[in-house]
């Protein structure tokens, strides 16, 4: 073993054992439910048959109601005739974006249909601003 490899070696010893144990390592635990999410992001077929399809859905946290609570728009991907697999038509019309206003009590409720924005084409991004200088957050959706 050469010399060059040795320090690798060392180094690499010297960085995992200033990692923390496992026990230390923060735990994710799933709280949408909990919390009052229902989305279920979708790209809007049975299966991943294109590329296409791989860079769809994103999501907003944005202040929509000016309550200074970060709400969410999730957004979905869609069925889309000539790109989608056949099998998947039956996603057509029926999968949506969806926003979430935050209750400030760690809580979400769905306001998609009162807010006019569940939007069922295909969506891959979305960004955030006040586009028309009216003092509030507009949502362009890709």
């Amino acid at each position: 073993m050469s010399h060059k490899n040795i320090v690798i070696l060392i180094n690499l010893f010297t960085v995992v054992s200033l990692l923390p144990a496992q026990s230390d390592l923060p735990k994710l635990v799933d709280v949408t439910e909990k919390v009052g999410i229902r989305f279920i992001h979708s790209f809007g077929d049975d299966e991943m048959s294109n590329l296409i399809k791989s860079s769809l859905g994103g999501c907003a946290f944005f202040d929509y109601d000016g309550d200074n609570d970060l709400d969410i728009y999730f957004v979905n991907g869609a069925y889309i005739e000539g790109i989608s697999h056949i099998r998947g038509r039956k996603n057509k019309g029926k999968i949506s974006n969806a926003l979430y206003r935050n209750n400030g009590d760690n809580s979400f409720t769905d306001v998609t249909t009162e807010a006019g924005v569940g939007h069922k084409g295909m969506g891959m991004a979305v960004v955030t601003a006040d586009y028309d200088n009216d003092g509030d957050q507009d949502i362009f959706r890709i």
